[in-house]
C-alpha cells in the first residue's frame, strides 16, 4: 500500500482507496483509467515496433531477392548462325553451277542468296542490334533491370496464386439447391439391395438440409 495525491485536492490517500476522505473524489476510477491510458500507449509503441520490424524484414528479404537476380550474358552473333549462311550460300552456289542442259544463271543466284542468306542475315543482325542495345541499358541501370524482374516475378507469382485458387473454388462441391460449399457426408444405412457392407455416402446440404 502506498500514499498517493488526491488529483482533486491534492491531499494524500491510499492508493487502494475507493474515494478520497476528504472530498470524495473517486480516486480509484482516476489512477485505473490513467494506468488503461499508459498500457494503451505502451501496446501502441510495441506495435509501432512491430511494424516497424516487420517492414525492415520486408525491405531485407527484398534486397536479398534483388541481389540475387544475375547479369544477363552479353549477346553475341551465333556460331549456328554463322554454320547456317555457309551451308546455305554453298548449297545455293552448288545448284546454281551449270551442267550439260542448263548455263549457269547469275539472276537465279542472286535471287537465292538474297533470299536465304542476305534476308536473315539482316533480320538476325537487326535482332542482335536490338539485343546488345538492350543489354547497354540494363549494364547502365542494373539496378532497374533487378528491380523489373523482381516485380514479374511477383506478378507470376500473384498470377499462380489466383489461378489455384480459382481451381479449387471450382472443384468444391457446392448444393445443387443452395450453391453452399457447407456439405456434410453421411455414410449410407444398410438395406436388402446394399446389403450390410456398403462403402457409399451421401452429401447432406448443412444449410439447406438438401441430400444428393
Amino acid at each position: 500500500m502506498a500514499l498517493v495525491k488526491c488529483p482533486e485536492c491534492g491531499k494524500e490517500v491510499s492508493d487502494t482507496a475507493y474515494a478520497c476522505p476528504n472530498c470524495g473524489y473517486s480516486v480509484k476510477v482516476h489512477f485505473d483509467n490513467l494506468k488503461r491510458k499508459k498500457q494503451a500507449e505502451i501496446r501502441k509503441k510495441q506495435l509501432e515496433v512491430e511494424k516497424r520490424n516487420k517492414q525492415v524484414q520486408l525491405e531485407k528479404e527484398y534486397e536479398d531477392r534483388v541481389s540475387k537476380v544475375p547479369m544477363p550474358n552479353k549477346p553475341k552473333f551465333s556460331k549456328v548462325g554463322i554454320v547456317y549462311l555457309l551451308i546455305t550460300s554453298l548449297l545455293v552456289m552448288v545448284s546454281s553451277l551449270p551442267n550439260s542442259k542448263q548455263e549457269f544463271q547469275i539472276k537465279q543466284c542472286v535471287f537465292y542468296i538474297t533470299l536465304f542468306v542476305v534476308l536473315p542475315l539482316c533480320i538476325y543482325i537487326y535482332f542482335l542490334k536490338k539485343q546488345i542495345n538492350d543489354y547497354n541499358l540494363i549494364k547502365k541501370n542494373f539496378r532497374k533491370y533487378q528491380e523489373h524482374v523482381i516485380k514479374k516475378q511477383d506478378v507470376e507469382r500473384a498470377r499462380k496464386q489466383a489461378c489455384i485458387s480459382t481451381q479449387i473454388a471450382i472443384n468444391q462441391v457446392r448444393c445443387p439447391k443452395c450453391g453452399s460449399t457447407n456439405i456434410q457426408l453421411i455414410p449410407r444405412k444398410w438395406s436388402l439391395l446394399t446389403g450390410f457392407m456398403t462403402n457409399k455416402v451421401d452429401r447432406i446440404c448443412v444449410n439447406c438440409k438438401n441430400r444428393f
